[in-house]
């Protein structure tokens, strides 16, 4: 991967050099997959910023649904960027690199209130009887 990456930016370098700003935006949605495909999401972060101010509508839409699930660590909404038509379209290596890219893993949802509706007050917790003691002596 460091290979890759070192040869996709310096083809963002001669187009930049050159011009041709349509194909840096292409590179940069490449050099986030490959940097998605090493498992480094902060690095697709940072090369997104660098480069992002580059990317057409279509490429910014599909590198900003790709960090936010993962910064989310959304398994299915990465999925589906990794499956979106702009990814597909690309070259056929890009297409089968995100294939392989890892998803990311789902957070488990935080466990729920074991608190019974209308439960005596005793139950309900130590600082709610404190609470309900103070009503009592007013």
């Amino acid at each position: 991967y460091d290979e890759a990456l070192d040869s996709l930016r310096r083809e963002i370098g001669f187009h930049q050099e050159s011009g041709n700003i349509m194909a840096v935006g292409r590179l940069t949605v490449a050099i986030v997959l490959v940097q998605l495909a090493r498992g480094d999401a902060v690095a697709a972060e940072k090369a997104y910023k660098e480069w992002g101010n580059n990317c057409e509508a279509p490429e910014m839409q599909t590198i900003e649904q790709l960090l936010q699930a993962f910064d989310e660590e959304d398994r299915e909404s990465a999925q589906r960027a990794l499956a979106s038509p702009f990814i597909r379209s690309m070259d056929v290596e890009y297409s089968r690199l995100a294939s392989t890219i890892p998803l990311p893993e789902a957070l488990e949802p935080a466990p729920k209130s074991v608190v019974r509706p209308n439960a005596a007050l005793s139950y309900v917790t130590a600082s709610a009887n404190s609470i309900a003691v103070s009503f009592c002596f007013i």
